[in-house]
C-alpha cells in the first residue's frame, strides 16, 4: 500500500514513499503512524491522500539525553519500535534508548516519558525504571503494557502516575520457556503483545520460543496457547474478537 520494494527515507505519495525496516504502527483518525525503525524515524500516512510524510527525524540516529521537543520533528530518535494511542498522546518505545517516549499530540510536545536510558529490569519511578530494548506496546484503559524484548519480560506501566512493575520476567540474562504463575513463567525475547479486553488478558508473541502465550490477569498465570506452524512471530493485534499474528519467519 505504502513504500516501495527499495529501502530509503523518501516522503511521497503511497509507492513513491520510502521506508527502512517499518515496525510498529498506530491509527489515530486519518492518520497512520509508522515506526521507521531503520530510519529512526516516525512518519505519518493520510489514508485519505495516500501522502506520506516524516513528522520525528531526520534518518540519523539520536544519541541519548533528557531533552523534550516543543518541535518533534527535529528530534532524533534511536531505533523506534512500537506505537500506541492513549488519551490524547502517543507512546513510542525506543528500542535504542532502552526508554518509552511519549507525544502529547494537542501540545505537540515530544520527550522521553519512562526509563533512565540504562539497559535492565528495574521497576519503580519513571524516570529510575531501566528496560532493555523494550518493543512492542499495548494499553488497556488504566495501564500501557510493554514487550521488554531483551529481558524476556512484559512491563506495565499504571496510569496516570506511570509506576513501572515487571509482570513476567526476572533479569536480563534470564530467559526460557517455561509456563506457569507469572514470577516463575519465562520468556525467551517477545516482541510483541496485545491487550484483550474480553478475556482479560494480555496476548504475548514469545518470539524466539516460536510461541504464542497469554498472561491471565485474574490469576497471574501465563499458558501457552496451542498453535503448530509459529516461526519467530513478532507482531500481534487484538481486533473484533480475532488475533491476528505476524509470523515473521
Amino acid at each position: 500500500q505504502f513504500g516501495s520494494k527499495s529501502a530509503g527515507f523518501l516522503d511521497g505519495i503511497a509507492g513513491e514513499a520510502l521506508f527502512n525496516n517499518p515496525q510498529g504502527m498506530a491509527k489515530i483518525s486519518d492518520f497512520l503512524y509508522v515506526a521507521d525503525t531503520g530510519n529512526h524515524a516516525i512518519r505519518r500516512i493520510h489514508l485519505l491522500s495516500g501522502e506520506v510524510y516524516t513528522v520525528i527525524g531526520d534518518g540519523r540516529v539520536g544519541t541519548l539525553s533528557k531533552r523534550s521537543y516543543s518541535d518533534p520533528a527535529i528530534a532524533q530518535p534511536n531505533s523506534p519500535w512500537g506505537l500506541a494511542y492513549h488519551d490524547g498522546s502517543l507512546y513510542i518505545t525506543m528500542a535504542g534508548f532502552n526508554q518509552v517516549w511519549r507525544w502529547q499530540l494537542g501540545l505537540n510536545h515530544l520527550a522521553p516519558w519512562i526509563g533512565s536510558g540504562q539497559r535492565g529490569i528495574c521497576d519503580g519511578l519513571p524516570e529510575q525504571a531501566q528496560f532493555a530494548q523494550p518493543s512492542g506496546i499495548a494499553t488497556s484503559e488504566f495501564a500501557i503494557y510493554i514487550a521488554d524484548s531483551e529481558s524476556s519480560a512484559v512491563r506495565s506501566v499504571r496510569m496516570p502516575d506511570a509506576l513501572i512493575a515487571t509482570l513476567v520476567g526476572k533479569t536480563t540474562g534470564e530467559f526460557g520457556d517455561v509456563d506457569g504463575v507469572n514470577y516463575a513463567a519465562r520468556l525467551q525475547r517477545p516482541l510483541d503483545i496485545a491487550y484483550d479486553d474480553k478475556h482479560g488478558i494480555l496476548w504475548i508473541c514469545d518470539t524466539y520460543n516460536n510461541k504464542l502465550k497469554y498472561f491471565r490477569f485474574a490469576d497471574n498465570q501465563v499458558k501457552s496457547l496451542d498453535v503448530v506452524g509459529l516461526e519467530c512471530p513478532g507482531g500481534i493485534c487484538w481486533h473484533n474478537n480475532i488475533l491476528w499474528v505476524a509470523n515473521t519467519n
